[in-house]
């Protein structure tokens, strides 16, 4: 006889999604943003407001909520229909810097609600990098 367990269901998904590898590549005073997919899991029938995709220097990783910190670079993006996605999105332009020190890189999906960006989903970066004087930055 087959016995089924039941399994317990996340409560609630995430309705805007960083999806798949999120990565960066730091060149110089560039950077380069690839994400595999940014989703709309809301129902079809809706559509998010304008969308942003983010990476910040903040002095420890982000866990929700509030945040202080600097915005290395920034895309707006259109409002996404739910039930869709863009798939492997790139998007490269030089960084503003962090000010000298040590920093945790967060990529954020942020969208517009009442006049500010609120964030949907966020990917903290493992490696801690360095703003110099110079005001170049290398890994930690």
């Amino acid at each position: 006889m087959t016995e089924t367990v039941p399994i317990k269901l996340p409560t609630q998904t995430k309705e805007l999604a960083l999806n798949g590898n999120c990565r960066y590549n730091l060149d110089g005073d560039s950077i380069c943003l690839n994400i595999q997919e940014i989703a709309n899991n809301r129902s079809s029938s809706t559509t998010s407001s304008d969308l942003s995709v983010e990476l910040w220097a903040l002095p420890r990783p982000y866990e929700g909520g509030a945040f202080s910190g600097h915005a290395l670079t920034m895309c707006y993006l259109p409002p996404l229909s739910g039930q869709q996605s863009l798939r492997n999105w790139e998007y490269c332009q030089p960084i503003q810097s962090p000010p000298e020190g040590y920093w945790y890189l967060t990529l954020m999906l942020r969208e517009a609600e009442n006049g500010v960006y609120v964030t949907r989903d966020h990917v903290n970066f493992p490696d801690r990098i360095k703003a110099d004087y110079k005001l170049t930055l290398s890994f930690a």
